[in-house]
């Protein structure tokens, strides 16, 4: 039996939205010419003989007449503008209509006959293209078209029709109106402010893989077809495009000119890929403004879905990527750009990496280039440098990451952007910066159940902004710190985050991580301390050095030390600190000074504006702890609201607790603290004859100072004063203090020999000299 092709004998015109063309315009024109400006006449009848009156009229998709649908004719060659019923312009085409195959024309006769019994070859009237465009009925009872043949116009039977027999022959002979080449038919998206361009410019836009031959069943090796489509694509700029479907895959590299790739189907990795399901371009030689909407399946084992060298002004947006395969010694990456990436976007995406139980994924990798010179950025030598080839100005920002290791690793990269991510169920970090990544900014992320960090700054990464962000851990208990910035990361600001993590601590700040600023943030449930400062590790950890961190050996050979430089600088202002992990005695700020191979010491800590809002599971709301006398100085506490339910401060050393006020360079407005730190006694060095009473404190109160010479010692004044000064000094059996009328004026003008521990006396600065106020003695 012969296929039929069924069509219909009237062209049907299209409305914007696809659907028939209903109360619509449609103007016949000069070609090349405005046909509503310049009309040509047209006819209702092939001879042209019956004038069309324009705008010819539709009805449901018709051109009609009378009524009923009818065909139009032309002369010549013709320009064709469509609009519908709101007079919207739908279609304009300066020669012919060749926009929808459904808009055509057809020349339909009807040849009559008389069977003789003998004649078999019968003359046309048309000249069909071919035997499917007629319709013969003998008797009025239709022929199968393989009971005849059509060359040209002449139509002959295999067999004679019967004599006197009807014969009728109905040509219907469809063709596209002035068929034209679609790079002569203008197209205009229908939206305010859309600018017209060429049916083919439009359609280049966009590739189908599918028009090189792939199949997209999941199945079918496609990895040839979707290559020879990027290869295209990357000759004029088009965008590959994967329609519905599974396209399996080996590997398949994109390069330098494709517009793009746009999935709306899956690509699957066939699990054999040497580099990565989908790579970009190469070193040296990236891939540049293009854009990617990807949809990846990895299930069948490539451990990387993207691989990109060097991409330049990129855009991912949408995608999704999921089915990874643990591996137990190697990583997955949804993305892994290598080299001086720069100007790339990723917005919008939802990665699903593996998750139980090794976890060993990364959503997006960002790797820079270090240089040669340059591990780890510098810091194991105790000099930050910067990268030498840095990823530089990419935005990373509303995307979904699931599971895995790492959510976002960036290294070596700088001014980048990591914002509005939210970031879940990680078994280390949920974002982690190293190797020497300057200048970038970490805002606005939602960052849960991670298993280390939220946000990890290390290996020289500095003068970053983790700013804003929410950091929420339940499961990872007494893991590092929702905020963790160490090994050299220096200079970066950590503002208004809150956080609610179960990690020793909320943040924490160690070796050589100098000048780090912790402002706004709100933190609770930390399961050591709130905020952590100290500027060495070691294991086990020293005794009394209760909140340092647990049993942190030294590092991985051949280096041997964590610390290179004193831990200074850091500035701990208007925090708010709330209860700790149930069951916990932890502390609101903690800072130490640990004495490891690095032999570095802690100073010029600022500890201003603090809030300790709660007494629950906080111990102390300050606790210090120093290994080497004289390593842990310069501390400044102002304006501190702390708990009263808790310990107020706390100070120790290896062995016992230890004194505070050589430890604090100054101290004000912190409430019930002053009163603690007034009393306790400041120390004079042995055998001191002009003593410092220099004070560490704004407060107007009489400090006391002890003596504790060994021999016979003779003060003969007090250095570092202030008018109006008040002290009071405990003496010694081996302490005499002598008169003097400009320096120090004793009562009776006498020298005051101290006779025991007990004997004190108090002295006020007035007019440059010490006036004494009073004794016990």
């Amino acid at each position: 039996m012969t296929t039929l092709q069924i069509t219909g004998p009237y062209p049907i015109f299209t409305d914007l939205d696809g659907t028939p063309l209903d109360d619509g315009y449609i103007y016949i024109g000069d070609a090349n010419d405005d046909p509503e400006t310049n009309p040509q006449q047209v006819y209702w009848d092939a001879n042209l003989t019956i004038p069309a009156t324009q705008p010819i009229r539709t009805s449901n998709g018709y051109a009609y007449r009378n009524g009923t649908p009818a065909l139009i004719y032309t002369s010549g060659d013709f320009s064709i503008t469509i609009r519908n019923k709101r007079n919207e312009f739908v279609l304009y085409s300066p020669v012919g209509y060749g926009f929808d195959p459904a808009a055509v024309a057809g020349a339909v006769t009807k040849d009559d006959y008389v069977g003789d019994g003998v004649t078999t070859i019968f003359a046309l009237s048309a000249t069909p293209s071919t035997a499917l465009a007629t319709n013969v009925f003998i008797n009025g009872v239709y022929q199968e078209k393989d009971s005849y043949t059509v060359v040209g116009n002449v139509l002959t039977f295999g067999v004679a029709p019967p004599l006197s027999s009807s014969i009728e022959v109905i040509t219907n002979e469809t063709g596209v109106i002035g068929s034209t080449n679609a790079s002569l038919v203008t197209y205009t998206y229908p939206a305010v402010g859309a600018v017209g361009q060429t049916v083919q410019d439009r359609l280049e836009q966009y590739v189908s893989v599918k028009d090189f031959g792939a199949v997209g069943d999941g199945v079918t090796d496609d990895t040839a077809a979707v290559q020879a489509c990027f290869t295209a694509c990357a000759a004029n700029g088009s965008v590959a495009y994967f329609p519905d479907g599974t396209y399996s895959v080996d590997e398949i590299t994109a390069v330098d000119g494709i517009g793009g790739i746009f999935c709306v189907g899956i690509v699957k990795g066939q699990g054999t890929a040497s580099v990565a399901t989908l790579v970009l371009g190469s070193a040296g030689s990236p891939v540049t403004n293009a854009s990617f909407t990807l949809k990846m399946d990895q299930s069948s084992g490539d451990l990387r879905a993207v691989q990109g060298y060097d991409t330049q002004y990129c855009t991912f947006t949408n995608g999704l990527f999921y089915g990874f395969v643990d591996d137990p010694l190697l990583n997955h990456y949804a993305f892994w750009m290598d080299g001086p990436c720069t100007g790339n976007v990723w917005s919008g995406n939802r990665i699903e990496l593996f998750n139980t139980p090794a976890q060993r994924g990364f959503g997006i990798a960002l790797y820079g280039g270090v240089g040669t010179a340059l591990p780890y950025g510098g810091f194991f030598n105790g000099t930050v440098s910067r990268a030498q080839f840095p990823a530089v100005g990419n935005t990373i920002t509303g995307n979904v990451i699931v599971n895995g290791n790492y959510a976002v690793s960036i290294q070596a990269s700088e001014y980048n952007t990591v914002s509005g991510n939210y970031c879940y169920n990680q078994r280390n970090r949920a974002i982690y910066f190293s190797n020497a990544s300057w200048g970038n900014t970490i805002t606005g992320n939602v960052l849960r159940e991670f298993g280390s960090s939220a946000v990890l700054l290390g290996y020289g990464s500095s003068n970053n902004s983790v700013v804003g962000n929410y950091c929420e851990c339940t499961l990872g208990i007494s893991n590092e710190a929702a905020i963790n910035i160490n090994t050299g990361a220096q200079g970066n600001l950590i503002e208004g985050n809150k956080i609610r993590s179960a990690t020793n601590y909320g943040i924490y700040v160690a070796t050589d991580a100098i000048n780090t600023t912790i402002v706004g943030n709100d933190i609770g449930e930390q399961y050591i301390a709130a905020i952590g400062v100290e500027n060495d590790w070691k294991n086990p950890r020293p005794t009394n050095a209760v909140y340092s961190r647990p049993n942190y050996g030294p590092p991985p050979a051949p280096y041997t030390a964590w610390s290179f430089i004193d831990m200074t600088g850091v500035v701990i202002k208007n925090n708010t600190i709330r209860a700790g992990y149930a069951g916990r005695s932890t502390a609101g700020i903690y800072v130490a000074q640990i004495t490891a191979a690095g032999n570095t010491k802690t100073s010029d800590i600022t500890i201003d504006g603090n809030s300790v809002v709660s007494a629950t599971d906080i111990a102390s709301n300050l606790y210090i702890f120093e290994e080497t006398a004289g390593f842990l100085t310069d501390l400044r506490i102002t304006n501190s609201d702390f708990n009263p339910g808790n310990n107020e401060i706390s100070a120790n050393t290896l062995t016992t607790s230890a004194t505070w006020n050589d430890k604090i360079s100054y101290f004000a407005d912190n409430k019930q603290l002053d009163i603690g730190l007034v009393a306790e006694e400041i120390n004079f060095a042995d055998g001191d004859t002009t003593p410092s009473v220099l004070q560490n404190s704004g407060i107007a109160n009489a400090r006391l100072y002890q003596c504790n010479n060994s021999a016979p010692t003779s003060i003969t004044n007090f250095d570092d004063s202030f008018e109006n000064q008040e002290i009071t000094v405990r003496l010694d059996v081996n302490t005499t203090i002598v008169y003097g009328v400009s320096t120090i004026r004793t009562k009776g003008a006498l020298n005051i020999a101290g006779g025991s521990a007990n004997n004190m006396v108090g002295f006020k600065k007035f007019s440059g000299a010490w006036i004494e106020t009073w004794r016990n003695f």
